[in-house]
């Protein structure tokens, strides 16, 4: 068993999302509404927001890059910063 990545990124946090769509898309897959601006996997995103367990994200090549990024974006849209960017 491996451990995740709380003890480098913060505590264990578990959530839920509420999306609020219009009536039009509700039975479509989210995932190809948003294809623009996310993707699930780190092959081929060309500049979009990696959205994926962080076991899948981060490699040791590439880095916890995919992951902060995702991390601040998601930060900004709630119009808040992190007090700082250095452990």
């Amino acid at each position: 068993m491996k451990a995740g990545f709380g003890p480098l990124l913060g505590p264990l946090v578990v959530s839920s999302s509420v999306l609020s769509v219009p009536p039009d898309i509700l039975d479509a897959d989210l995932w190809r509404v948003l294809s623009k601006s996310v993707g699930k996997q780190r092959k081929h995103l060309a500049g979009r927001l990696l959205i994926a367990d962080s076991k899948k994200a981060y490699t040791r090549s590439a880095g916890m890059g995919h992951l902060e990024r995702t991390v601040l974006a998601a930060m900004k849209s709630l119009n808040t910063e992190p007090a700082t960017l250095v452990s």
